[in-house]
C-alpha cells in the first residue's frame, strides 16, 4: 500500500509540473515569433518595387532591394513590418523585442535602386519555413508638391 501510495503521489507530482507548463498561445506560431492582426494593407502598383536581393536570404534577415521604375521621385525611412501568410491571409508579425529604427529619410529618383541590409532576428524573431512579406512605407514626390503615402511589398518564402 506504500508503494502505491509513492507511485501516485510521484505521478501527481509530474502531472503538476508538467501541466503547469501547457502554453496558451494562440497567436504564436512557435516560440520565436508572435502573430498579430490580419493585414488591412492597401498596395497600389506604381512601378515602384521592393524585393530581396538573391542570395541573402535567411531566417533573420535580408538584404532588400528597392526599385523606382516610376517617373517621380519617392522618399522612405529605415522602417518596415513584417507579415506572415496563413491560409491564404496576411498576418502582421509583433515584435519580440523593443527596438529602433533611425529616422533619415532617402530620395529615390526615377530609374534608381537602393539596397538595404534588414537584420529582424531581434526585433522578431528567427522564421520557421512560410510564406512572408516585408513592407515599407514611401511617399511618392509629385512635380507639383503633392505628396501621396503608399507601401510597397517584397514577398518571400523560408523554406
Amino acid at each position: 500500500m506504500k508503494k502505491i501510495l509513492i507511485i501516485l503521489l510521484g505521478v501527481i507530482i509530474v502531472f503538476a509540473i508538467t501541466g503547469c507548463s501547457v502554453k496558451k498561445s494562440s497567436d504564436k506560431l512557435n516560440d520565436n515569433i508572435k502573430i498579430g492582426k490580419e493585414s488591412n494593407i492597401n498596395i497600389t502598383d506604381k512601378n515602384i518595387t521592393l524585393k530581396i536581393k538573391e542570395g541573402t536570404l535567411t531566417n533573420t534577415g535580408a538584404v532588400i532591394v528597392l526599385d523606382n521604375n516610376s517617373d517621380i521621385t519617392i522618399s522612405f525611412g529605415e522602417d518596415y513590418w513584417l507579415e506572415i501568410e496563413q491560409n491564404g491571409k496576411w498576418y502582421s508579425l509583433k515584435t519580440i523585442n523593443d527596438f529602433v529604427v533611425n529616422t533619415p529619410l532617402y530620395h529615390l529618383k526615377p530609374s534608381e535602386s537602393k539596397e538595404k541590409s534588414v537584420d529582424w532576428g531581434f526585433a522578431f524573431g528567427k522564421f520557421p519555413r512560410g510564406k512572408y512579406r516585408i513592407t515599407k512605407g514611401i511617399t511618392l514626390e509629385f512635380e507639383n508638391d503633392k505628396k501621396e503615402d503608399n507601401f510597397v511589398v517584397g514577398e518571400f518564402a523560408i523554406n
